[in-house]
């Protein structure tokens, strides 16, 4: 049985669940669940060698976790592509839900940041895109990118997070936060060297 993992991954990459805290630690290849009573930690999903827990595909390198109706996904860059499994809560078996090899769409595509809202997946990349993908059969459209949606030329995202029809990310290059709007990719910075007071970002 895998050890329980020694410290809180950044919760910038984890999410609450009820009296508990879910995150990925790369260095463990594992997803945790941290109870905030009692700050017991436990393995979810394991792809450590001769630790593991549960079966599936690797959990290197993780940008992003998600929870929708009960199900949780883990998005995971896979060189210049991208992988999102689903990590079966009782036994920690994982499952891909959308790859190179799995839908169709663009494939190209390494993920810097991921969520899921409303049982619609949404990818933040580099290149400027950012994708939609069908959870049941991994097809990916993409919503904002070069030549799709009005606004400023971006650069690499990083990381993601979507509510309602809007979807927020930042740009490293830029130093800045942007919004993207879900209908028509539409691009609106909200704070950058230019705009908004207090230190750079």
């Amino acid at each position: 049985m895998a050890a329980p993992p020694s410290a809180l991954y950044p919760l910038v990459r984890a999410l609450l669940r009820e009296a508990s805290v879910l995150g990925p630690d790369d260095d463990a290849l594992s997803v945790f669940r941290v109870d905030l009573g009692t700050g017991d930690r436990a393995i979810v999903s394991s792809s450590a060698p001769m630790s593991g827990r549960g079966a599936g595909p690797s959990l290197q390198d993780t940008r992003g976790i998600a929870m929708d109706g009960g199900r949780l996904f883990v998005g995971l860059r896979a060189m210049r592509n991208f992988t999102v499994v689903e990590i079966d809560l009782a036994s920690g078996d994982r499952t891909v839900v959308a790859d190179a090899n799995r839908g169709s769409g663009t494939t190209t595509f390494s993920i810097t940041g991921f969520d899921i809202e409303g049982g619609i997946g949404y990818l933040a990349g580099s290149r400027d895109y950012l994708l939609r993908f069908d959870l049941s059969t991994g097809d990916r459209t993409i919503v904002s990118g070069p030549g799709l949606g009005t606004g400023p030329v971006l650069g690499n995202l990083s990381g993601l997070t979507v509510q309602g029809t809007n979807a927020y990310s930042s740009v490293t290059q830029m130093q800045s936060i942007v919004r993207f709007d879900l209908t028509d990719g539409t691009r609106t910075l909200l704070s950058e060297r230019l705009i908004g007071d207090g230190p750079r970002t």
